[in-house]
């Protein structure tokens, strides 16, 4: 048999095969591995591309990391270099025992190129001499030959590849557990063997695979998905790729790990290699940048073996366009558990359980969200959502959401309610929409319940060194006893304050259920400087056993003022520019003396005081008559828009004959929005070549009261082939088709003015001297609108300009020649004479 050439470095993909290094030094050689089972997977998605089996044309190499014994046969003496030995005579060989509980099994190909038969390819070191040498190899179970097969050295080498043909048994064989396996190498002439070199190795058609990779992926939670968001919150954005290495000649034969994940235009988006495996088990981490482009990103684990054979495993994750996140404040969960107050008597007093949620748009794309209750409350229960339509929320923004659970009179302790929470990303397109879901999980407790609450009015008014009882009803609602702390807090100096219980209140769940405590407050006894005139109290009921559980009553005690004071209105809305008045009623409730009246108004800090006028500002009120005065509230122009709290001004009027027996009350003017900007483009005309890129800059100015998004975009008029870009410093578009959104600040604010650059590229086939009116459209909101425009002209070098004409030359000239064909042959065709 002819000696084949020697094998290449690399193994193809095509044959797949494992490279088994012989050793007996350093590690000891392998005949052939068990046939694997297919390991269970760990807890993730069964995904179809996650698993390749590593079979290819039914064979691997022997691997130089199982357990062989090597023995001499005959006495034959070995060198003194124990990685050779002799082989004449009886030979050497090489035993190995089946692993109990497991099989071995051997059957296939020998012939690399495809043939058909059967039988085992060496490449070993042979030393000696070869020509006419036969070489025998023996397979035996225990003492009984499984199969056996001789080949002839047709030339003399000191190393070749040879195939030996078994004409002895075949190579379809199961050895069972236990059985001893033995390998006997044997030469006809003198010649020693060295077996422990790296290119040395045996081919045999095993039936093993050698390494089986397995993929799952999951979030940063551990939960195991295929979907992620582009904006999840940084507690979550993460890709977790992880699984186990099944190999059959252990985890020491795992030369690397690597993981690589590409994204929907081709380009990395990660990589790196899985540093340690623990048995096996590998875990790599991408924690992904927010705004990741939306689409299907390729995940490769691709597993390296000690002969650098690669085994990958594939898979598909997807960055959603449009995805809702649901989360708690304090955590990053996909479920949430509270307790509800304690049934009254094992039946519930009905107080809820209120969940604060947090919904992130944390999809690519602005979506409006729809929330709903996605479970049924179990019988007893009943659960509301603080809303149910969340407005349009942009990539990465949040909204507030209230969960309330209420369990009713039958629910008894120990119960709980399992209810399920949905956001619907209501902008998505498929079937069924993206959507986040959140549990909750409600508990029934036995925990006290306290009741604290004011009998009578909780505000009243007295003259000096008068004092003002409040009566306040403590009750225990549970069914454990409590012991209860009384304190009152907040009493103003001059005035006074006392409680009628004093120590620990014991409350059971009987007769001493209830008690009435009541609240003495009494007035100064004179006027003296920086006297408060309202004492605001509060009464605090503290469980001893429970120090979350904790009631209060607030109390207000004014004291009897000379002046009356009362205002029409106590808030309006005002327009940008414009102005509101308040009427103000000020009485003398003296009965027996006139008193001077100074009026003042107290405005916001950053107003001036022209802001506000009225008159008069002092006078003389006599006994038991009132004036009425108006105030007109004009905002100044740089007030920003406030709708919600808006702007609070104080009316004070003083007895100047007292001034410590003042009054005062609060107006609030709110300031409506006022949307409206301005534009420029600068310059208004240029020059440009033909494919070369001009410059523009477009200067938006806020000059309303309020922050607002300028959405700008190029109209659809220009030729086609030209390419416009807006560009304000943090997002480039091209427009058309699409537009460019700026935010401004308030005018008068840091950001209320923004430039946006705008590059015009002609096209390289545009004429010269033709001018294109580039158009630019800016809106706020449905109302307001404005446009410029701005003229670019193409302008060429002489060269090109003479190039144009001659080519438009031409082209007249052909027209002109096949006019003149059309017409010849029509003259011709009307000169032939008329057929008789």
């Amino acid at each position: 048999m002819g000696v084949r050439p020697a094998r290449r470095a690399g193994v193809p993909a095509a044959l797949f095969s494992v490279l088994l290094l012989l050793s007996l030094a350093a590690m000891p050689m392998v005949l052939a591995l068990p046939q694997l089972p297919r390991p269970a997977p760990r807890d993730g998605p069964q995904q179809d591309s996650a698993r390749v089996a590593a079979v290819v044309e039914d064979r691997l190499f022997l691997h130089r990391h199982a357990q062989w014994t090597p023995s001499l046969l005959l006495n034959t003496t070995p060198t003194t270099n124990r990685q050779e030995a002799a082989v004449t005579g009886g030979g050497i060989e090489f035993t190995s025992q089946v692993p109990l509980g497991s099989e071995i099994s051997i059957a296939g190909k020998d012939d690399r190129s495809g043939g058909s038969g059967k039988g085992i390819w060496l490449n070993f070191l042979l030393s000696g001499v070869l020509f006419n040498s036969d070489v025998t190899i023996t397979i035996l179970q225990d003492d009984t030959v499984v199969a056996n097969g001789t080949t002839t050295l047709s030339a003399v080498a000191t190393r070749t590849e040879w195939s030996v043909p078994f004409t002895n048994g075949e190579l379809d064989h199961t050895f069972p557990s236990g059985a001893l396996i033995k390998l006997r190498i044997a030469c006809s002439r003198p010649a020693t063997m060295t077996y422990n070199t790296t290119d040395s190795y045996i081919l045999l058609p095993l039936m093993s695979n050698p390494v089986l990779p397995q993929m799952a992926t999951s979030y940063a939670n551990g939960k195991i998905t295929t979907e992620f968001h582009p904006y999840w919150s940084d507690a979550v954005r993460h890709i977790r790729v992880e699984g186990d290495i099944v190999t059959a000649f252990g985890t020491d034969d795992i030369k690397s790990v690597t993981v690589q994940i590409r994204s929907p235009s081709g380009d990395e988006a990660a990589n790196g290699s899985v540093q340690r495996l623990w048995g096996g088990h590998y875990i790599f981490w991408w924690n992904y940048s927010k705004g990741q482009l939306p689409g299907n990103y390729n995940v490769t684990v691709k597993v390296l073996d000690r002969q650098d054979h690669a085994y990958p495993v594939t898979t598909i994750v997807t960055m959603l366009r449009h995805a809702v996140y649901i989360s708690s404040p304090q955590q990053d969960t996909d479920d949430v558990a509270k307790g509800a107050a304690s049934p009254s008597k094992g039946g519930s007093e009905g107080k809820s359980a209120a969940y604060s949620l947090i919904v992130l748009n944390s999809g690519y794309a602005a979506t409006t969200v729809t929330m709903r209750v996605s479970s049924e409350p179990p019988k007893g229960w009943s659960a509301t959502l603080s809303t149910t339509a969340l407005a349009s929320l942009e990539p990465g923004a949040t909204a507030n959401v209230t969960f309330t659970v209420v369990p009713d009179s039958s629910i008894m302790y120990g119960s709980r309610a399992i209810i399920y929470v949905e956001g619907v990303a209501d902008a998505d397109t498929r079937v069924p929409k993206a959507s986040w879901t959140l549990q909750t999980v409600t508990n029934a407790t036995m925990s006290r319940a306290l009741d604290f609450s004011l009998n009578g009015p909780s505000e009243v008014a007295l003259d000096l060194d008068q004092t003002a009882t409040y009566e306040m009803l403590a009750r225990n609602r549970g069914v454990l006893d409590m012991n209860v702390s009384f304190a009152v807090s907040g009493t103003p100096l001059g005035w006074s304050a006392r409680l009628d219980v004093s120590g620990l209140v014991h409350l059971d769940t009987g007769a001493n259920s209830e008690r009435i405590l009541r609240l003495s407050v009494t007035a100064p006894s004179e006027e003296v400087a920086n006297l408060s005139r309202v004492a605001q109290l509060t009464v605090t009921a503290q469980v001893q056993e429970d120090s979350s559980l904790e009631k209060r009553v607030n109390t207000v005690t004014r004291l009897i003022t000379i002046l009356g004071l009362s205002v029409d209105k106590t808030v309006q809305t005002c327009d940008p520019g414009g102005q509101v008045s308040f009427r103000a009623t000020i009485s003398n409730m003296d009965p027996m003396l006139s008193h001077p009246v100074r009026i003042t108004v107290a405005l916001p800090s950053e107003w001036p005081a022209s802001a506000v006028t009225f008159t008069p500002r002092e006078t003389i009120l006599g006994p038991n008559t009132t004036t009425t005065i108006t105030l007109t509230v004009a905002p100044p122009a740089a007030a920003e828009a406030n709708l919600d709290s808006g702007y609070t001004l104080t009316i004070k009027v003083e007895p100047t004959d007292q001034p410590t027996r003042s009054n005062s009350t609060n107006i609030v003017v709110k300031l409506r929005e006022k949307v409206e900007f301005s534009m420029e483009i600068a310059p208004s005309s240029r020059d440009a070549t033909p494919g070369e890129k001009v410059a523009l800059r477009l200067t938006l100015k806020n000059t309303g009261n309020s922050d607002v998004i300028v959405v700008v975009f190029v109209a659809a008029d220009i030729p086609q082939d030209w390419k416009v870009h807006l560009n304000d410093g943090k997002t480039d578009v091209l427009s058309p088709p699409n537009p460019l959104s700026v935010q401004l600040a308030p005018a008068g604010r840091a950001g209320a003015t923004q430039t946006v650059n705008l590059t015009v590229q002609p096209s390289k086939s545009t004429r010269s001297d033709t001018t294109v009116k580039i158009t630019i459209t800016a809106t706020a909101g449905a109302d307001v609108k404005t446009t410029s425009s701005a003229s670019i002209t193409v302008k060429k070098d002489l060269l090109a300009r003479l190039y144009d004409a001659v080519l438009d030359s031409l082209l007249v000239i052909i027209f002109c020649v096949l006019v003149l064909v059309v017409f010849g042959v029509l003259l011709r065709r009307n000169a032939r004479p008329a057929r008789r």
